[in-house]
């Protein structure tokens, strides 16, 4: 694959003197087909912006007969533990559908069901927490403070297993939740539908300092070659001593999931949106094109994703 990187000039502004060494993202990604013997995804336009995340479809089943299978979105695992020590931004931490995420087929919407499953390790404790009447989601204030007004003996057990921390300021929780949206579709012999979905991204957020640049990481993930390489460091040295630093944020998105369906995606469209014109932005595609002040283009005919997409995005520090 040739390797893209393209930045926009950034002027930077003075902040606070401030550093958080901790970096992360939370990608989510597209349908999953559990069953994909027939139906082709003819088409995937996709929309990633650091505020929302939409996706066109257009599936085509092959077969001579209707069908009717079962799709699947599945969200990201929340890891109590690495959310608490980093920078990821939960669009909706308290909610059920904490990203936000929204379905239609046909231009009407479309209500699936849900699968919580919360694990410790291999090992699912999810009736256990049940019985204990912990909800599930390990970031929601509710289940802090439903597991703080439950004695340490009765979750013992959850300790022991790792599930939950148990310590002098109270109970936390430690178990990781796996969510699944899901809903059966039937796709028409022999005939195109199209699907919509969006959600709200979860993005990482820290400084971005000189230093990084050497990490091998940042090269990889998002592309940036030795002339990137420049073009941030002159960015860099507009902040002076005061302010050696770019607002950095990074999103992930599971690109490798249109893998799933039936041979490669016959026609790929990828638009990126950074949303302000002096905000830095690197990723790895073949083929870009800017189609706007904010707005990036690849397209790809017969594209089989084998990596997933990652989105570098660097701005000046707003006062």
């Amino acid at each position: 694959m040739n390797r893209f990187a393209l930045f926009a000039a950034a002027a930077l502004v003075a902040a606070p003197a401030l550093a958080n060494d901790s970096t992360a993202t939370l990608g989510a990604g597209g349908l999953v087909l559990v069953r994909a013997d027939t139906v082709t995804m003819a088409k995937e336009d996709l929309f990633i912006s650091p505020s929302k995340v939409t996706v066109d479809y257009v599936f085509r089943n092959n077969a001579d007969e209707a069908k009717t299978y079962l799709v699947a979105f599945p969200m990201p695992d929340i890891e109590p533990g690495n959310y608490l020590d980093s920078d990821i931004s939960i669009p909706a931490p308290e909610k059920e559908n904490y990203m936000n995420f929204a379905v239609s087929v046909e231009g009407k919407d479309v209500a699936p069901k849900i699968e919580m499953r919360a694990l410790s390790a291999t090992l699912d404790v999810t009736d256990r927490l049940t019985a204990l009447g912990i909800p599930l989601n390990p970031l929601s204030e509710d289940t802090a403070k439903k597991l703080k007004a439950i004695p340490a003996e009765k979750l013992k057990d959850l300790a022991t297993l790792g599930a939950v921390i148990i310590s002098d300021d109270g109970s936390v929780p430690a178990w990781t939740l796996r969510s699944t949206y899901y809903w059966e579709q039937t796709f028409p012999a022999n005939a195109e539908i199209k699907v919509h979905h969006d959600y709200t991204p979860a993005v990482g957020s820290t400084f971005f300092y000189e230093s990084a640049l050497k990490e091998q990481n940042v090269g990889r993930d998002y592309c940036v070659d030795q002339g990137t390489a420049s073009a941030i460091h002159k960015a860099l040295l507009k902040g002076g001593q005061d302010n050696p630093y770019l607002n950095q944020r990074t999103l992930e998105y599971i690109l490798t999931t249109g893998a799933n369906w039936q041979g490669a995606i016959e026609d790929f469209r990828l638009v990126v949106d950074k949303e302000s014109p002096d905000t830095l932005i690197s990723f790895c595609g073949e083929g870009v094109k800017k189609i706007g002040p904010t707005q990036f283009e690849m397209r790809k005919k017969d594209f089989y994703p084998t990596d997933e997409f990652r989105l570098l995005l660097l701005s000046p520090m707003r006062p």
